[in-house]
């Protein structure tokens, strides 16, 4: 049963085409609840837009069912807590801090299915690929797991069905990919060694000292680079080179000098340097006239020079002082909207050691003060070329297009790819028709909506209790489960339970931090575990 305000005719016959009733109204009206049927109802979710609209149709369900379990969407996270335990609410999520993982995840290359806190320790569900000849192709998952604090979730192998929680001791093979629970990298680094991933790979120095001098080489990265270069900086020395060129060819024709030692002769002296081995002395009036000029000139170009380098330098300073950050050289993620969702990646990539840059069209918004005591944001038009150079798009690796305007991300992904056609782009679209469309025809690397992400998060904490997060994979929703073994598992092992529940990793004598890994041991009483149940889907 669905209750909302008048919305795309194309969304309520797709929804009542899956066997949903739909309800034209506005859901504050106790009515239109009770019009729903919420005294028979399984739970209640409260997504619009906006928290205090969801906190009203909260309480007005909890006042109408006590009994109903509730979730609502809520943006400020401070809040939902306490709104979770000040009136009964099962869970108070945020769209924007659901899906933020799985932006980040993209832009910095890896595969994330999930990212959730246990007792406040950051954990990830990541997918590792396997691959011939990368150390993990020929062990077990328990080898794999062995060391590195992992919980092995899920095997999908090509030919086989998607496996939950796959036999440990799995020989795994080329082209696997195994999904594993473990704690996220900047959580705890005494907890093991970190998940080697994508982003977390370190390059050789030589490696990237070669990366580096192929960009600054190729033509393309060189005028990106100079046009984002200071305007009074670029006059000056361009004056400068056209000074030198042209005395350079006037001491060449006039005292035949050649060009090595005309350039030699005019660098010593308009630097006032003057080793005095090569002298207009015998050379013409009208020579040696332009050679005072040289010396004059010269010395204003430079000290002009001087002038704008030190003034680069000293608004760079201020800006370390006042709490901004340097951009980055290279190598980094540029995000474009500082919405909700844009706010969150900045601080998923920011919690991951990950470089950002933010680029946001209004000066005024929300998150901009806060972001720039943390990094460093760009304010203007993400559309504009300018725009995307001052973010450094011709040397970072990947762009976030996540503005609440779909055709202004296609503008902003489009016009970065002819800046840089080796950056990664990701978009977000909320038109499921319009990001179907897009996948097959325009230059860009993923197509990600907020609300496909976050949905299955609040659909598994509507269906049971103590869900930490939930995901969709191979047509199943897959939730994570916090449980306490009970009378009925006490002294069971897991691996006999895994068609109800399958346990991933647990905390023995209730006590300390999860033990993040998989075992058989028997279940013991009021031990509590982290667990996963599937849902088949209906297409």
């Amino acid at each position: 049963m669905v209750v909302t305000l008048p919305t795309r005719a194309d969304w309520v016959r797709e929804a009542t085409g899956r066997g949903a009733t739909v309800l034209i109204g506005d859901a504050r009206d106790p009515q239109m609840l009770i019009d729903a049927g919420i005294a028979t109802s399984r739970a209640v979710i409260a997504v619009t837009d906006q928290d205090a609209v969801n906190i009203g149709v909260a309480l007005d369900a909890k006042r109408l069912c006590p009994g109903v379990p509730v979730v609502v969407r809520l943006f400020d996270q401070g809040l939902a807590g306490q709104v979770e335990s000040s009136f009964d609410i099962r869970r108070a999520l945020s769209m924007s801090a659901v899906a933020a993982p799985a932006f980040a995840s993209a832009a910095m290359g890896d595969q994330l299915l999930g990212s959730f806190a246990i007792d406040g320790v950051p954990h990830v569900i990541a997918r590792l690929p396997v691959e011939s000849g990368d150390g993990v192709d020929g062990k077990t998952i328990q080898e794999l797991a062995t060391g590195r604090h992992l919980a092995p979730v899920a095997l999908d192998r090509p030919g086989d069905a998607w496996t939950l929680v796959p036999d440990i001791y799995c020989t795994l093979r080329p082209d696997d990919v195994v999904s594993v629970l473990t704690r996220s990298s900047a959580s705890d680094e005494s907890s093991g060694p970190p998940l080697e991933t994508h982003h977390t790979a370190r390059k050789s120095a030589l490696g990237s000292v070669v990366a580096h001098s192929r960009r600054i080489l190729d033509p393309g990265n060189a005028l990106h680079l100079w046009a984002a270069a200071p305007l009074g900086l670029r006059i000056v020395l361009s004056a400068l080179v056209l000074f030198i060129a042209l005395s350079v060819l006037v001491f060449n024709l006039g005292m035949g000098l050649s060009f090595v030692d005309a350039l030699y002769y005019v660098t010593a002296t308009i630097t006032t340097t003057g080793y005095g081995d090569i002298t207009p002395r015998d050379a013409t009036d009208a020579l040696k006239l332009y050679a005072i000029a040289m010396m004059l000139l010269g010395s204003v170009l430079f000290a002009a020079l001087y002038s704008a380098i030190t003034d680069l330098l000293i608004r760079t300073r201020f800006e370390q002082l006042l709490g901004r950050e340097q951009m980055p050289a290279e190598d980094h993620v540029v995000v474009a909207g500082l919405g909700n969702l844009g706010y969150r990646v900045m601080e998923e990539l920011r919690r991951s050691g990950t470089s950002a840059v933010a680029i946001e069209r209004n000066a005024d918004a929300e998150f901009v003060a806060a972001l720039r005591q943390h990094g460093p944001a760009v304010i203007g038009d993400a559309r504009l070329v300018n725009t995307l150079l001052k973010a450094g798009v011709a040397t970072a690796t990947c762009l976030v297009a996540a503005t609440g305007d779909d055709a202004a991300n296609l503008a902003i992904s489009l016009s970065a790819k002819e800046l840089n056609g080796e950056l990664r782009t990701i978009v977000r679209l909320f038109d499921s028709d319009l990001a179907q469309k897009v996948r097959g025809t325009l230059s860009v690397d993923a197509v990600m909506s907020a609300s496909l992400i976050a949905a299955p998060a609040f659909v598994g904490a509507a269906l049971h209790a103590g869900a930490l997060h939930a995901f969709e994979a191979a047509g199943c929703l897959v939730v994570l489960l916090r449980r306490t073994a009970g009378p009925e598992l006490v002294g069971v092992r897991p691996s006999t339970v895994r068609q109800d529940l399958c346990v991933v990793t647990r905390r023995r004598g209730n006590v300390g931090a999860f033990e993040v890994g998989f075992d058989d041991l028997p279940l013991e009483a009021g031990e509590e575990f982290i667990a996963i149940v599937s849902h088949p889907l209906i297409d």
